[in-house]
């Protein structure tokens, strides 16, 4: 059921179905003064005997245009009843929405004097109803009530007031506070918007107003029934108020609400969707399993107790975040990288000083000055376990110089298999970006931890021996200076600390055993040459 208004070809139409004979015989064909005429029809006291059907929760004012359905069997006669006749009616308001029918006592006794504009009989034998409100009556005495209800009824006088700057005023603030209103809600038609701003008379303009508010019956009543226009003025910019208010909160409410509803149904759908789609594929995947995963393996893994909460804070906000949006894919990758570093997984070591020499001389002929001082770096590593029963070292990198193809690898690989330790070679030749040896920021599209922390992980464990190979042609440029993060590699007093910028956890790599070669020492940065024994 909704309120509307006409436009002023109809409200001319339903003038001229609604003029008595006197009224005809009086104006004539001169249409010149109908808008006094209107206004002077309210300011005469009219009777009569007419229809009544009581109105649910709903109330018409003069001058404005009401739709409703008709199912009930008693105001379907009454309104054939009202087209037999002039095609007028009285509709008022029941007191309460409860009875089916109500008595007497439950109908208001203030109503609406109403002309039928249209009637549509409806397939499921109810009819909708087109009215237009003509003036406030009050009803007097109820002349019948079988079949249907017929009431005597007087009009209300509602004069047109005079023209105060109060009235002027207040009826300026409702028609401003009515487009306000408007302007936030959808429940206004923009016709009804015009045709406020365009009457003239304050006490019409307040009821096509008041036809528009989203109250309550009871209020729209207690409106009805006020009769001084600057009375119902007041009561009016009072509601209006109040709805604007309340209209600005359902907004606000519905604008948060829109934007995670939103969400959540995108992501719905379009996971539903690639939930479809793999089940057509065969190639369905279930996330949580996944996710289930992941914590199981964090639970087993060596990753620091301090940095575990962490991982899982990232767990969790992987299972709320649909497996097919990119993010996931990032998310989960982080994740696994952690999880697939050893994080304390050592290689038992071996110091066996004569095997040692003989893998030296199997592989190597000659180069007896290399192999003897190979073999007392080796021989102090034993010292050390003995005395400490740690091995690690402090003192100098090995670099082994020399022109290409002189053994330099081979023996790393050769000190490698000595010590049990596993062998990876990282070739350092032309890198110019620190980010190679940092790794990239997780914000980055595409990235990746660095190469040292890769190596790490490729070999899953914490201490192999890492050839850093022709560290004599480490360049730099504009993207930053590989050296500088390389000797944060190399320092002993940093390294058991090492951040890359990808997993964002220190990683311990003084237990690394690192060899590098190259050309020649010219071209080897000078601050990583000083943590160098050149052989």
């Amino acid at each position: 059921m909704q309120n509307s208004h006409d436009d002023d070809r109809d409200n001319k139409e339903l003038t001229d179905a609604q003029e008595s004979p006197q009224e005809a015989e009086t104006n004539g064909n001169n249409r010149r003064n109908r808008p006094n005429r209107r206004l002077t029809r309210h300011a005469v006291r009219t009777s009569g005997v007419l229809p009544l059907i009581p109105l649910r929760g709903m109330v018409i004012y003069p001058g404005v245009l009401l739709s409703f359905d008709v199912g009930r069997e008693q105001s379907i006669r009454e309104l054939w009843q009202a087209m037999t006749g002039l095609h007028e009616l009285i509709l008022s308001c029941q007191t309460s929405l409860e009875p089916y029918w109500p008595n007497q006592e439950q109908i208001y006794r203030i109503g609406t004097r109403a002309f039928i504009r249209q009637v549509l009989e409806l397939p499921d034998d109810t009819m909708k109803v087109l009215v237009y409100g003509l003036e406030r009556v009050e009803i007097d005495d109820y002349v019948s009530e079988t079949p249907h209800y017929e009431v005597r009824y007087h009009s209300l006088l509602v004069n047109t007031p005079e023209r105060t700057p109060q009235l002027d005023a207040s009826a300026r603030l409702m028609i401003d506070m009515f487009q306000r209103y408007a302007a936030i809600t959808d429940r206004v038609a923009p016709e009804s918007v015009a045709l406020v701003r365009h009457e003239a008379e304050p006490g019409h303009a307040a009821d096509i107003i008041a036809g528009q508010l989203s109250i309550r019956f009871d209020e729209q009543q207690k409106i009805l029934e006020t009769t001084p226009v600057h009375e119902r003025i007041k009561l009016i910019l009072r509601f209006l108020h109040r709805e604007i208010q309340l209209a600005e909160l359902e907004q606000k409410i519905a604008s948060q609400v829109q934007t995670q509803l939103e969400k959540n149904q995108k992501d719905y759908f379009l996971r539903e969707q690639m939930r479809v789609i793999q089940e057509e594929l065969g190639e369905e995947f279930d996330s949580e399993d996944e996710v289930d995963s992941l914590r199981e393996q964090l639970e087993k893994s060596s990753i620091p107790e301090d940095y575990k909460p962490k991982v899982a804070k990232e767990i969790d906000r992987l299972e709320r975040l649909p497996s097919h949006f990119p993010e996931y894919a990032t998310q989960r990758t982080w994740v696994e990288t952690l999880l697939e570093l050893p994080f304390g997984r050592l290689d038992k070591e071996r110091h066996d000083l004569g095997r040692a020499r003989k893998i030296l001389d199997r592989d190597h002929y000659g180069l007896d000055k290399l192999k003897q001082r190979v073999m007392e770096y080796l021989a102090v590593r034993k010292l050390l376990v003995e005395k400490n029963g740690d091995s690690t070292l402090k003192g100098p990198i090995l670099c082994f110089v020399g022109p290409p193809g002189t053994g330099k690898t081979s023996i790393a690989k050769a000190i490698a298999e000595s010590l049990g330790r596993k062998y990876i070679r990282l070739s350092l030749g032309g890198i110019r970006d620190e980010a190679e040896i940092r790794g990239h920021r997780r914000t980055y599209v595409g990235s990746m931890p660095g190469r040292i922390i890769q190596a790490i992980r490729q070999v899953d464990t914490d201490n192999p021996l890492l050839l850093l190979d022709e560290i004599d042609k480490l360049g730099s440029d504009f993207r930053g200076d590989p050296s500088s993060a390389l000797l944060e590699v190399l320092d002993p007093e940093q390294n058991h600390s090492f951040r890359d910028h990808y997993i964002e956890i220190p990683y311990d790599l003084s237990k690394v055993l690192f060899v590098t070669t190259a050309n020649t020492v010219d071209t080897i940065p000078h601050a990583l040459y000083d943590r160098m024994e050149v052989i």
